[in-house]
């Protein structure tokens, strides 16, 4: 992604993050600066509800990390099917580079 003016505090993304760790990697923004943004890592699962990680604190992360924004949850707080299979897709993309 290169354009980022549509992310705001309070928006959810989804992050690539390099290494072994199995996604999604979903987080909530708590501030946009510059270069970084500052975010609270959530925990849950493509099927399972998304809530804030309590063993981490506010994470900065390079906005170049940032591979979705503005993603919904449905009215239990987990990923809608569509946002799901988009991840999916998205990650498994990312996999392959």
């Amino acid at each position: 992604m290169e354009n980022f003016e549509g992310v705001l505090p309070g928006s959810i993304v989804a992050v690539n993050l390099a290494g072994n760790y199995k996604p999604p990697h979903l987080a909530r923004v708590n501030q946009v600066t510059e270069t970084p943004f500052i975010v609270q890592w959530l925990k849950g699962s493509y099927k399972r509800k998304w809530v804030p990680w309590s063993g981490w604190s506010s994470t900065e992360i390079p906005k170049e990390s940032v591979i979705f924004f503005d993603i919904k949850f449905d009215e239990n707080e987990k990923l809608t099917k569509e946002a799901a299979q988009y991840l999916r897709r998205r990650y498994k993309e990312l996999g392959r580079q």
